[in-house]
């Protein structure tokens, strides 16, 4: 595994109503099996959103959210085969086993179904837990 993108955006006016917390990793090759550890702090993640940097063929793939080792409900990201190219976005909006204590980490594993080597990008959308 490697990480050969990564980028923060956590702002002081953290936890704000309608202010977005994010934080955007990248997997190298989607087609790939892959699993990516970022740290969040004492959050709730609302919402999974990646978008493909190539097509892919054969299968469609999965990028699998879980809290440490427990998956989020609804936390499945599904890139489509049809109609995939550079520039297509999917995303996902978890309902439980979302909120993170700020000792926990996001794990993002994408299953390597599909072929054709293809880089995702992926943003983590939260809100701060107010302390």
């Amino acid at each position: 595994m490697s990480i050969t993108h990564f980028k923060s955006h956590i702002s002081a006016k953290a936890g704000v109503s309608g202010h977005k917390n994010s934080i955007t990793v990248r997997i190298t090759d989607i087609s790939t099996l892959e699993t990516l550890y970022v740290p969040l702090p004492a959050c709730t993640v609302k919402k999974i959103t990646s978008v493909l940097s190539g097509p892919i063929t054969d299968i469609d793939a999965k990028i699998t959210a879980y809290r440490n080792g427990t998956p989020l409900t609804d936390g499945v990201i599904t890139i489509e085969v049809a109609g995939s190219a550079a520039g297509v976005i999917d995303s996902c909006e978890p309902t439980d086993e979302n909120v993170f204590d700020g000792t926990e980490y996001l794990k993002l594993a994408a299953g390597g179904e599909s072929t054709g080597a293809a880089p995702v990008l992926v943003t983590i959308e939260f809100d701060i837990t107010p302390q």
